[in-house]
């Protein structure tokens, strides 16, 4: 049983290192420029994820405050990511069958399939982008 501590020591500390990257995360912050044609109303939930492009990073998701058109989302990790925004009208409210009727052009072509917005997030540790769904882009500010 003694000789086999070396072993159990050695493989531990290889699976611990394997799973830290050294990457530190950082802090992604933002707006939102939507189309003219699209009016957003306060109940409506506005949801933008960072999907990762490599294994090495998990998907991160922040809610936009619909007041400002802004969102936070600390703790994402430097890398590609695929950007993917999606706007859901409160169930609750008159007229939600229509706004999300409305919305399902919109929603479907910045759906996780669909959408070509990707953004690379560096190691600094505050960032600020701008995500134009009438322009179809993704800029660094």
């Amino acid at each position: 049983m003694v000789h086999k501590l070396p072993f159990a020591v050695v493989f531990l500390g290889l699976v611990f290192a394997a799973g830290c990257s050294g990457a530190k995360p950082v802090t992604v912050q933002g707006k939102i420029i939507l189309p003219k044609t699209v009016k957003l109303v306060e109940t409506d939930n506005v949801e933008v994820r960072f999907i990762p492009e490599g294994a090495k990073a998990k998907a991160a998701t922040a809610i936009m405050k619909t007041s400002d058109m802004t969102f936070t989302t600390p703790d994402i990790l430097p890398g590609k990511y695929k950007v993917v925004v999606k706007i859901t009208p409160y169930a609750g409210m008159p007229g939600n069958d229509k706004r999300a009727r409305d919305l399902q052009p919109l929603n479907h072509e910045n759906d996780e399939d669909a959408s070509k917005l990707s953004v690379e997030v560096g190691s600094e540790p505050t960032q600020s982008i701008t995500i134009d769904l009438a322009a179809k882009s993704v800029k660094k500010d």
